[in-house]
């Protein structure tokens, strides 16, 4: 008895230890801070109204210098601007940024690395060469690092200058130390920058870490990466890019270390930003933001007005929601090649708009300007609202997965999630379980494949076989399948403190 009681006191200090040395410490109050699960600047609470910005890297045969990326030129075509062009766009940018009504900006792409040579420990960055189509910048040489920096600092200067703060998007490798290595040095040069108010140090875990992950194991890496952040970044906050609900099954946004969660919803199908941030709102126990979200409209087939009232509906319920901030995709309009990725920008590309400081800009401001300018996050959580298709965003009929899942005492669970896909793996569809643990999922394919789980419980998948399908009196299969009664394990709460 004796025995376990040390044990047990052990474990108890062990854990005080983990919270302790994760917890940010007191900052000065020009950064960006956390207190109560919510954010802090100079002392008063701050929530970030936030437009993302794609930044490339451009280069001649001397320097370095950030700049939009090309897509933001005139008229969406690929241009070539000198460095001093392109700094004069990116401040006219982000002074048209602050006069729509953003106080914050995520920067994208200029952050990122990838992996170069995994023996010779080398990183790079994708850029681009005067006047030609992408190349890569490899970090070599303490000059090729000099060159870069100075590019960042005079990004964040510009940003600092337009009154905005910064989540600027990097990117980690968990099994390359080179990438830990690279950002160490980028957190240490602006160690005591405070237009910086947190890194985002991994985007879209679900389209972008290729490794199939156990829900432990992204627990100790989560764990890993943070420790590191807090050692180098210490005034500043972390973050993660995750897709929405569909990272249950493996970065699961309740194990994660990181300060807050940046989620990105997005409409594919009628409401289901409002359904995802629902979720959100009743089953994450973590602080979080909206990092990415957005509606297409080029005012023809769709109109700008359908695209405003998606961005009140959703600014209203992300902050109904307990969402403690939100950042729109993105700040122009693109030639990417679909309508969805294309008409997504406050901007569109066409003509040029003077700003309120009398600086060009290359593009024409949209009426959503007029939604951010005037909004102000005020939270009624009896307002986050539970819409009509939850448990079916499609309506669809044809094929359907049915089943309950339960927890190691037979008790159901409430908000898992189930997903099934067809045989090639590219059509999906999830759904959510009841109040009893019971789950209708429907989909227009036949489902091959499915995987269930729920926020600190372990997954479990497999493919559908002969004795799951449904048959009718003739003896004819039916489009449904029946998986009955299904167990999750919960993650024990001392692997989360002590790994």
């Amino acid at each position: 008895m004796k025995k376990k009681v040390v044990i047990f006191t052990l474990l108890i200090v062990s854990a005080v230890l983990v919270l302790f040395n994760m917890r940010p410490e007191k900052k000065d109050p020009r950064f960006v801070s956390m207190k109560d699960g919510a954010f802090f600047l100079h002392e008063k609470p701050f929530y970030p109204v936030c437009i993302n910005y794609v930044a490339a890297l451009r280069s001649d045969s001397i320097n370095y210098w950030a700049a939009p990326i090309p897509d933001y030129g005139p008229d969406g075509n690929i241009t070539y601007f000198s460095k001093d062009s392109s700094l004069a766009i990116l401040k006219a940018d982000f002074e048209m940024i602050k006069q729509m009504g953003f106080n914050s900006i995520r920067i994208t792409h200029i952050g990122e690395v990838n992996i170069e040579d995994t023996t010779k420990g080398l990183v790079f960055i994708k850029s681009y060469y005067k006047n030609e189509a992408e190349t890569k910048i490899i970090f070599k040489d303490d000059e090729t690092y000099s060159k870069y920096l100075t590019a960042l600092d005079e990004l964040i200067a510009l940003a600092e200058k337009s009154g905005l703060k910064v989540i600027l998007l990097v990117k980690l490798h968990d099994e390359v130390k080179s990438s830990f290595d690279h950002l160490e040095k980028v957190m240490k040069h602006f160690e005591s920058d405070s237009t910086i108010f947190a890194y985002d140090l991994f985007n879209e875990p679900l389209y972008f870490d290729k490794i199939v992950r156990d829900k432990k194991d992204v627990i100790k890496i989560s764990k890993r990466w943070q420790k590191f952040f807090r050692e180098h970044a210490p005034n500043h906050l972390s973050t993660i890019g995750l897709t929405g609900i569909r990272e249950v099954f493996e970065w699961d946004p309740n194990i994660l270390s990181f300060d807050f969660i940046s989620f990105h919803p997005y409409e594919y199908e009628p409401n289901q930003v409002l359904n995802e941030l629902y979720w959100y709102g009743k089953y994450v126990t973590v602080p979080w933001i909206i990092g990415e979200t957005s509606f297409p409209a080029e005012n023809d087939s769709v109109k700008y007005e359908d695209q405003n009232k998606f961005a009140i509906k959703t600014l209203d319920q992300t902050c109904n929601c307990g969402g403690i901030g939100y950042s729109w995709w993105q700040y122009k309009d693109v030639k990417w090649g679909s309508y969805h990725s294309d008409y997504m920008g406050i901007l569109n590309w066409k003509n040029t708009t003077v700003n309120e400081k009398g600086n060009v800009v290359f593009g024409t401001v949209k009426p959503l300007e007029n939604v951010f300018k005037t909004y102000l996050p005020k939270k009624n959580s009896g307002n986050c609202i539970l819409p009509d298709n939850y448990y079916n965003y499609s309506g669809y009929k044809d094929h359907l997965c049915y089943g309950t899942i339960l927890d190691e005492k037979d008790d159901p669970i409430e908000g898992a999630v189930i997903m099934v896909w067809n045989k090639e793996w590219n059509r999906s569809a999830h759904t959510v379980t009841k109040k009893d643990g019971s789950y209708e999922l429907y989909s227009d394919f036949e489902q091959t494949h499915w995987i269930l789980s729920a926020t600190d419980y372990s997954s479990t998948r497999d493919d559908f076989y002969p004795e799951y399908f449904v048959y009718s009196d003739t003896g004819q299969v039916k489009v449904s399948y029946y998986l009955n009664k299904l167990k999750l394990k919960k993650i024990n709460t001392w692997y989360k403190f002590l790994y």
